[in-house]
């Protein structure tokens, strides 16, 4: 069954693509995990309200920002109620209980809409190092970012934001995008991108393509976390994983 198929299911209401042969489906009775491999439902993930089902969305969503290896990750959340999704209610209700269970993540809202909020989700350790790199700071201090504490850099950022109604293009080094493609799609150079995979790639791939490897597996290593533990124990074992980028 494809993910097409998945969402027309008529007990579908929500759908999270793992990778390509595998879903997690939210039914009337809770997730599943969706195997195209095996054809069928391999195992079913207990929740017990809405709290949960939003922490596994975005213990998904950012588990390579839990691990430390992607120092921050964006989430666009929209007023639309939908079950499975994580919502502006949802959020602005539990998102007190909902970081604190996502220690150490903290968050930042970018941009607020009517019925629209972009939050951007960082890792503090691991946007510091960044940060502290030579290579970043010359380059975000050459377009006017501060780069002397993760909290000058993050009002910097906002007000930009603020400023253009969007997130701006160098933006993507702090979302784990490697430098060089940022500068890449940032200076509009003549060549076209050598790849396509997550974001679009300049000069050698195979770094790139590395480093966008290593977050999708992350992201799988969560999901079988889910499969073996609760919520809380996955989080807190990414937040004890160490994987190079």
């Amino acid at each position: 069954m494809n993910l097409k198929k998945l969402m027309q299911h008529k007990k579908a209401k929500g759908v999270i693509k793992i990778d390509a042969d595998t879903w997690m489906v939210l039914e009337s009775k809770g997730w599943y995990i969706w195997s195209r491999k095996k054809g069928r439902k391999t195992q079913k993930i207990q929740l017990t309200n809405k709290t949960d089902t939003t922490l596994l969305k975005l213990l998904y969503l950012l588990a390579p920002t839990l691990a430390g290896i992607k120092p921050a990750s964006t989430i666009s959340i929209t007023s639309e109620e939908r079950e499975g999704r994580l919502s502006l209610i949802t959020w602005k209700s539990g998102k007190h209980s909902i970081m604190q269970r996502l220690h150490p993540l903290r968050y930042i809202s970018l941009i607020k809409g009517e019925n629209r909020e972009l939050i951007l989700f960082y890792n503090p350790e691991s946007l510091k190092r960044l940060l502290e790199r030579e290579d970043v700071k010359r380059f975000f201090n050459r377009i006017g970012y501060p780069t002397d504490s993760i909290s000058n850099f993050l009002k910097a950022l906002r007000e930009r934001c603020k400023l253009i109604n969007s997130i701006p293009p160098e933006s993507g080094v702090i979302l784990g995008i490697p430098l060089k493609d940022v500068l890449g799609y940032m200076e509009q150079q003549q060549t076209k991108p050598t790849a396509i995979k997550g974001w679009r790639i300049y000069g050698n791939p195979q770094p790139s393509l590395e480093v966008y490897k290593s977050y999708k597996k992350i992201q799988r290593k969560a999901i079988e976390l889910i499969k073996l533990t609760s919520i809380d124990q996955a989080i807190d074992t990414l937040n004890r994983t160490k994987i190079s980028a």
